[in-house]
């Protein structure tokens, strides 16, 4: 069965979310190859290796991330081959993983790391949709 856009997004904004809370508050670079199975393809016109469909896809969630105010970064190379450099949370982004939902027993950043790197695809979707929920609830309170 396919996976869909909305389950691709939610599992690549775990992942990315899991490692600028590892690394916080250091910026680091959020490169697709640490993402994404196929990064780049070759372009058979020039002979030279450009963008998957999988990297505009990360690169389209970082965006995103950044727009919604979780993250920020310094500069998207052009290519989108070596990411976004210089990426840190932001104070809200920091906020949200930082929460202790009452049913999870860590803070969102914890539980994003963990399930990360132990549980399955399912496991960081499902946490992802409820931290992306929490944020909404933090803005809109």
């Amino acid at each position: 069965m396919a996976v869909s856009n909305i389950e691709r997004f939610d599992e690549l904004t775990g992942q990315v979310l899991a490692a600028l809370y590892a690394d916080f508050p250091m910026p680091i670079r959020l490169s697709p190859d640490k993402f994404v199975a196929e990064w780049w393809v070759t372009n058979e016109h020039i002979g030279a290796p450009v963008a998957s469909r999988d990297t505009k896809f990360f690169t389209a969630t970082v965006s995103w991330l950044a727009e919604a105010g979780y993250l920020r970064y310094e500069a998207l190379d052009p290519t989108q081959l070596h990411g976004f450099a210089n990426t840190v949370l932001t104070a809200k982004g920091l906020e949200l993983l930082k929460a202790i939902p009452d049913s999870l027993g860590g803070s969102f950043g914890e539980r994003l790391g963990e399930v990360a790197a132990t549980e399955g695809r399912e496991g960081l979707r499902a946490l992802v949709s409820q931290v992306l929920s929490a944020g909404v609830n933090l803005m809109v309170n």
